[in-house]
């Protein structure tokens, strides 16, 4: 059979594959302990949950507007206003099937073969791959940890004349770096001259920690506001990742672009989802303060335990809620350590590779307390006990 090429370069999803076969494990009686997951341990709060409810017992269930009803986009509108202190109207507004739909149709709709989009590692794995098959080049900035962000100077060393957007992740997934405000106004100041796009993924915006403050970079720039596509969505502040609610704020122009797309794929959100959308979306970041708090509770206590670690080191995270940790010298291959290291201890974790970086493990603290710490100290035990001598286990 003869496959399109787009298809041929695009690599498989290595959290899913990992998840998949945890799953496997888990279906024969294994115990495991997850220090993998990309999502937060609570359920979705119960007014989202009874507005679903009372949508399906009505019965009216049947095509809704595709890029989100009218209701729920003005919504968005004044939490934005009220959250962010930004301003956007209705037409500027779009939702989707989770963020990741919109960032690809965002993706599709700016570029064209060979075009080039910059962004830094570590990055989301689904970035790259995204503009991949759009047959487009990612151009990426190789990890620095002692200048996570991304800065002028590295934008000056990696732009051509074929660069055509940046793409920005803040809090930053797996390492939660939230850069300052400074380093994000003199990285505004820089990308104002220019005409490509920015891509601004904020998903975990509600997931700060240590008196963080959020911003856009359209805060502290308000000259990129149409230049700007901000992606957001209820999947991490309101842990409701199987719902797949997305948004995308940005110029109109590119939104209709948007709604067109998604008018030939998903169509449209399913329409008792979009009702407990609008509960979240409304009701905000006070719904869902007593999780949140939670979480900060748990992070402070895992961040405890991998400072008894003298085998890794890392840099506290200021948001999401991933911790990214250096292996230490001998431990060549992150991903033949996570292979082994689920095969032996039964720990899931996430190995850098998947992020554009060598070297180092993307550790999540979101599963319930004792199975993080058991999965810590298993971890500990792991690093002495790996063998030295080969990456081939």
């Amino acid at each position: 059979m003869i496959f399109a090429n787009r298809i041929s370069s695009l690599q498989p999803s290595l959290t899913i594959a990992l998840n998949t076969k945890a799953r496997s494990l888990r279906a024969q009686g294994e115990q495991l302990y997850n220090l993998a997951a990309g999502e937060p341990n609570f359920i979705a709060p119960s007014p989202i949950v009874e507005a679903a409810q009372r949508q399906l017992s009505t019965g009216d269930i049947r095509y809704s507007a595709a890029g989100g009803t009218l209701e729920l986009r003005e919504a968005i509108v004044d939490k934005y206003q009220r959250e962010n202190n930004l301003s956007y109207q209705s037409d500027e507004v779009v939702v989707g099937c989770g963020s990741k739909e919109l960032l690809l149709h965002a993706f599709m709709a700016t570029l064209n073969a060979d075009d080039q989009v910059i962004l830094a590692a570590p990055y989301w794995l689904t970035y790259r791959e995204q503009i991949k098959l759009c047959e487009a080049q990612p151009i990426v900035v190789p990890f620095d940890p002692q200048s996570p962000g991304l800065s002028v100077k590295q934008l000056e060393q990696y732009a051509t004349e074929k660069t055509r957007a940046v793409v920005i992740n803040y809090p930053n997934n797996p390492s939660g770096y939230l850069m300052p405000g400074d380093e994000l106004q003199e990285l505004g100041a820089y990308l104002q001259n220019k005409d490509w796009w920015i891509f601004s993924d904020e998903i975990y915006e509600y997931l700060l920690f240590d008196g963080s403050n959020h911003l856009s970079i359209v805060n502290v720039c308000p000259q990129l506001r149409d230049q700007t596509v901000i992606f957001n969505g209820l999947s991490k502040g309101f842990a409701m990742t199987g719902w797949r609610v997305g948004y995308a704020l940005g110029h109109k122009d590119l939104s209709n672009q948007l709604r067109k797309l998604q008018s030939h794929s998903t169509t449209c959100l399913p329409s008792f989802i979009e009702k407990a959308a609008l509960v979240a979306v409304q009701q905000g970041q006070q719904l869902v303060q007593q999780e949140i708090a939670i979480i900060a509770k748990k992070r402070r206590k895992f961040l405890a335990l991998l400072e008894e670690l003298s085998d890794l080191s890392f840099t506290p995270p200021a948001g999401a809620f991933y911790a990214f940790v250096k292996l230490p010298e001998h431990i060549t291959s992150a991903l033949s350590f996570s292979e082994w290291l689920l095969d032996n201890y039964r720990v899931m974790v996430v190995p850098s590779e998947a992020f554009g970086v060598d070297g180092y493990l993307r550790l999540s603290y979101t599963a319930p307390e004792q199975e993080v710490h058991d999965g810590v100290k298993l971890l500990a035990k792991a690093l002495v006990d790996y063998p030295r001598q080969g990456t081939n286990h």
